[in-house]
């Protein structure tokens, strides 16, 4: 381990956290912790949206199974870039109507009333911790590579410090550190793809011949997944994580919902460029690397292609990723707690002073949370499709219905979401996901059915006649 790579690390990190903390003087309210006063032009959504995305799944899972399975993973993962770019046109555009909306659960409340806001805020909460969990076993891998240190130490090291600045600043101090994150991001990686084709690869026989030694799945359409495990992976990271807690508070910060809009679609194009990029390295490890497997793949090839110095900024960006879906984790944890279920459940007038507080708290515990869970995932992409699946079960149809239609009753909403629970859990651990199917399929199904149904049933009940969300959403 050259001291030079470990200096830079360690300058990066002290820049990240002296970064975070000077936004602390920006927020003086949970408007300004939540939503950063909802002011943010479309560049910084840009770059705070791609960073946040960027995490452990877009840079060690895709090293990983470009490694594994080659380019047919990039395929499946241009799903989660479609949803981008559908959610940008039709959806996020809409949610500035919404007033004094923070979260999802608030959108849900709004729409469905206050059982339902609760409920929902749980399920965000519980994401939240999942989603954080995926980051920090990231973190973790990256620092044991890197450092040669223990994962459960690599886990503590970079968990503390996001929880650092993410309690001090908020959203404010997300941004300010996801914009860092995002340049160190942008530039570094696709460094180390042009350093593997003209340097490594070159010196290995050229990049023909370099091709010619790996599988022929790698290159092929399905790979080595039967088309069901294919379509169901896609479908997961089409529906997995839209509209999810740590992207909605981003659309409530831009300053205008074309500003959201336009944010939400740049961030879809720079997604798949840079997920090229991550698959590309692990696609070269495959042959330069053979002996290394699994979330240290991008990691170990970066260390052996870079040279001295410039290693220690590149594994820095690796940790940015991660770092950035992280923070932004555990800011929405902090809000979603406060929000959605103290204030309805425990004290509806408290006091900004003490909500600040009691959202900082939180973010800690969501970190100690998120840690055991890190440390009992089996890697990042399984523990991500993990928490996609239940999510999108549960939450996805109602949100969207009524986001887009606006029609449904207190009593369809909360009984599609009872429905996609039941319907995930069912399929996932009694029968064991038959087919090869994830469990977000069924979840989506029925929860859709179910809401159609008790939505007919219901639409003329005393509940559904008093409650007007409109009373809530501005029409512009």
């Amino acid at each position: 381990m050259e001291a030079l790579n470990l200096i830079g690390l360690l300058i990066y990190f002290l820049i990240i956290l002296v970064v975070g903390l000077m936004a602390v003087k920006h927020v003086k309210n949970m408007d300004d912790f939540a939503i950063a006063r909802g002011i943010i032009p479309w560049p910084v959504v840009f770059a705070t949206m791609a960073a946040t995305f960027l995490g452990g799944g877009s840079t060690l899972g895709m090293g990983k199974m470009g490694s594994s399975v080659g380019y047919v993973f990039l395929f499946i993962v241009f799903a989660f870039a479609i949803q981008f770019i559908l959610a940008g046109i039709f959806v996020a555009p809409t949610l500035k109507r919404y007033r004094g909306a923070y979260t999802v659960a608030d959108i849900m409340g709004f729409h469905y009333g206050k059982t339902t806001r609760l409920f929902s805020g749980f399920i965000s909460l519980l994401y939240c911790v999942g989603m954080l969990g995926a980051m920090v076993l990231g973190m973790g891998v990256v620092l044991q590579v890197f450092l040669g240190i223990p994962l459960v130490w690599g886990v503590v090291i970079g968990i503390s410090v996001a929880i650092i600045y993410s309690m001090a600043g908020g959203l404010f101090a997300v941004i300010h550190t996801d914009i860092i994150q995002f340049i160190t991001l942008g530039f570094f990686l696709p460094l180390a793809l042009l350093i593997a084709l003209f340097g490594e690869i070159t010196a290995a026989g050229g990049l023909k011949a370099t091709l010619a030694a790996l599988p022929a799945t790698h290159f092929t359409f399905l790979g080595v997944f039967p088309w069901t495990v294919f379509l169901s992976l896609f479908l997961a990271f089409l529906l997995g994580e839209a509209l999810a807690p740590i992207y909605v508070p981003r659309i409530f910060a831009a300053k205008a919902p074309q500003h959201a809009r336009n944010g939400m679609l740049a961030s879809a194009g720079f997604m798949i460029l840079f997920m090229f990029c991550t698959t590309s390295l692990g696609v070269f490890a495959h042959v330069l690397l053979p002996d290394v497997s699994g979330d240290p793949v991008l990691p170990s090839i970066l260390i052996h292609l870079l040279p001295v110095g410039i290693v220690g900024a590149v594994i820095a960006a690796v940790l940015a990723a991660l770092m950035s879906t992280a923070d932004s984790t555990l800011g929405a944890a902090g809000v979603i707690l406060v929000q959605d279920i103290y204030k309805p459940l425990v004290n509806k007038e408290v006091s900004e002073a003490t909500q600040l507080m009691l959202a900082r708290i939180i973010v800690l515990i969501s970190g100690v949370a998120a840690t055991a869970f890190a440390l009992w995932a089996p890697g990042v992409i399984e523990a991500l499709v993990i928490v996609y699946s239940w999510w999108a079960a549960a939450i996805l149809v109602p949100l969207v219905l009524g986001i887009l239609w606006g029609k449904g009753t207190p009593y369809a909403g909360f009984s599609a979401m009872l429905g996609g629970i039941a319907a995930y859990s069912v399929w996932e651990y009694a029968l064991n996901a038959p087919y090869g199917f994830t469990a977000i399929v069924p979840g989506i199904i029925v929860s859709f059915v179910v809401f159609i149904i008790v939505n007919a049933l219901t639409a003329k009940s005393s509940i559904s006649a008093s409650f007007k969300p409109e009373n809530y959403i501005t029409k512009n």
